[in-house]
């Protein structure tokens, strides 16, 4: 059987050929933008001190400030003792940092940890004085049984710069960043900086002339090795390739916000960074100690890359299948299509109904059980709805307001990215938000009312190419399922508004972004050639209506101007040649009435030419 005819094969070949190669262009474009830096991966000095003897509790090594920093790898139960060289006489003072990937060491300017002047965590800092002989100590403890390897990196500072978190509340210098969850977001903390021009430091020349500006950078996604992670916090380090390799985020004038909040992308880690500048003639700035955040676990990165529930797995099965039922077979399968789009559309309110209102802290179970049997009965409602109204323009509004809400997802999914920056309080308030995402919903839904067959295909195409891209996206632990769900967690959870939502547009999510766009060009195109010749909407058939019935006094007209009665033969009026050119008499007053009931029997309807 013939399936294609030529043309329709060449359009599909040509598809088919233009989305293989910008499949290659694009995953080529992706390579050279993650690994631009590449070449510094694997090039720090390492120490592992292989030589000490069982009993030396305590290591000593010299690091100078002109290196790119060192790996030390760290014995078990051991202090190591930092001395810093290479200090220039005009430097005041030396920031030292000290990351690891996984197990938190602690750093302190004295030997004893006992002071304020110490730090515990994975991303730490402590700024240092220098010494009359130009140089400065700080001391590094490893309290585990299992070595522990850590990357110094020494940074110097002179009287003109800032000094990082110089102005924290307990009279100690706080240089590093603080990370705090919050449900599917994350916040960094940092403290006020301090004015290195008088005292040390300055906090009431700090507030009026210092602006912090917010950096991220995404690390590869699936890539949790530990010499990539120390190459992207020495580039995030450096104050001359902060702007260069960073996306700046957020400017955070005169000290109003301490922290600034991030969407946890799954599978994926970042980068935060804050650089604090002199907005006077001075015009200093200095960078904070950088910080990496893994949202696929939050303690432990043996849970990276998270594993999947039996139950998600199921459910991203069941929005392949229905994804691409409905690029498919959408409009012929038309009741299946009012029944699915009352589920989407139902599963989407009750998802806000519940995630906002008395009942958010129900369980985990309880919740998605609630969802479901909402949206089996949002369902079935408009599927009745359909049949008792069986109008084709009240059909096809469900269907385009739900392209058209996915549309305007993606349209603030992106938004980082074509938005410039003094319209930004377009989507920082709620209000404007809402009131964008009304005005693209209905365009879509208004232009259903003059292109219901075709609109209504559209919308078919698009929704369940985005189920179906939805349904890959999550099982490859992308981050094109946010589309939808950043929309929903603004709707739902407290502060989302101030939560900077930037993607990580790498290989996976513009090979799915291409997709969906691929999936409706291809679905519209086929099932455009599928449905013509066909009847455009089917009939409800309820009350014991006919499929013959016209629901509007202009239908029945047109049915006069295309068909006329033909008596029986047994008749005495004979029956209208078909060569005749005449024009058909004037209607008669019964002719003038709506066709509210059947025929007489016997007649029949024969096309005039």
């Amino acid at each position: 059987m013939k399936i294609l005819g030529n043309q329709s094969r060449n359009l599909f070949c040509g598809i088919f050929f233009w989305y293989f190669f910008t499949f290659l262009f694009i995953a080529g474009k992706c390579d050279n933008h993650h690994h631009h830096h590449d070449d510094r991966i694997g090039k720090f000095n390492w120490h592992r001190f292989v030589d000490r003897k069982e009993h030396d509790k305590s290591l000593d090594i010299v690091l100078d400030v002109n290196d790119d920093g060192a790996v030390v790898q760290l014995p078990p139960h051991t202090i190591l003792t930092i001395v810093v060289e290479g200090v220039e006489p005009y430097h005041r003072f030396v920031l030292m940092q000290a990351h690891t990937q996984e197990l938190v060491v602690e750093l302190s300017l004295e030997p004893d940890f006992t002071s304020t002047t110490h730090a515990v965590g994975t991303n730490i800092g402590v700024v240092g004085k220098i010494d009359y002989l130009m140089t400065s100590r700080f001391y590094l403890l490893n309290k585990w049984a299992t070595p522990v390897n850590v990357l110094l990196l020494a940074k110097t500072g002179d009287r003109n710069d800032p000094i990082p978190g110089g102005c924290h509340s307990q009279a100690d210098i706080v240089p590093y960043l603080a990370v705090d969850w919050n449900g599917p977001y994350f916040s960094t903390v940092f403290q006020q900086a301090g004015s290195n021009m008088s005292a040390w430091p300055s906090c009431e020349i700090s507030s009026r002339s210092l602006q912090y500006t917010v950096y991220t950078f995404y690390l590869p996604e699936g890539d949790y090795g530990e010499e990539v992670y120390f190459d992207a916090l020495s580039l995030m380090s450096d104050i001359n390739r902060i702007a260069a390799v960073g996306d700046a985020v957020e400017i955070v004038e005169r000290f109003t916000k301490n922290k600034s909040s991030f969407v946890g992308y799954p599978d994926v880690g970042v980068v935060v960074a804050v650089v604090v500048s002199d907005v006077t003639d001075n015009g200093r700035t200095y960078a904070y100690v950088p910080t990496v955040v893994y949202p696929c676990s939050r303690t432990s990165l043996q849970q990276c890359p998270k594993p999947m529930s039996p139950y998600e797995i199921g459910l991203c099965i069941f929005l392949l299948c229905t994804g691409l039922f409905l690029v498919l077979t959408g409009h012929r399968f038309f009741k299946c299509e009012m029944f699915l789009f009352g589920a989407l559309a139902g599963s989407i309110m009750i998802y806000i109904v519940l995630g906002t209102g008395p009942t958010m802290d129900i369980y985990y179970t309880e919740f998605y059980l609630s969802l479901g049997v909402g949206a089996l009965c949002a369902g079935i409602t408009w599927f009745l709805l359909w049949v008792l109204i069986g109008s084709p323009v009240f059909s096809v509004v469900l269907p385009t307001l739900t392209a058209g809400f996915i549309l305007s997802s993606v349209l603030y999914f992106l938004h980082p990215f074509y938005l410039p920056e003094v319209l930004s309080p377009l989507v920082e308030y709620s209000i404007n938000l809402w009131l964008l995402f009304a005005i693209f919903t209905l365009l879509v839904a208004v232009l259903g009312v003059y292109f219901t067959h075709k609109l209504n295909i559209i919308s078919c195409v698009a929704t369940g190419s985005f189920l179906f891209v939805y349904g890959v996206g999550r099982l490859s632990m992308t981050s094109v399922p946010y589309v939808i769900l950043n929309v929903l967690y603004r709707a739902t959870v407290p502060e989302f508004e101030t939560v900077n939502i930037i993607p990580p547009l790498q290989m996976r999510e513009m090979i799915l972004l291409v997709s969906w766009v691929m999936l409706i060009l291809i679905g519209t195109c086929f099932q455009l050639w599928v449905e013509k010749g066909r009847e455009q909407f089917p009939s409800p058939r309820c009350c014991n209506r006919d499929r013959t019935r016209y629901h509007t006094l202009e239908d029945q007209r047109w049915l006069l101007h295309r068909t006329r009665p033909t008596p029986p033969a047994n008749s005495k009026v004979p029956p209208a040649s078909s060569t005749s050119t005449q024009s058909p008499p004037p209607y008669t007053a019964e002719e003038r009435e709506p066709l509210l009931t059947k025929p007489p029997p016997g007649y029949t309807y024969q096309a005039v030419a």
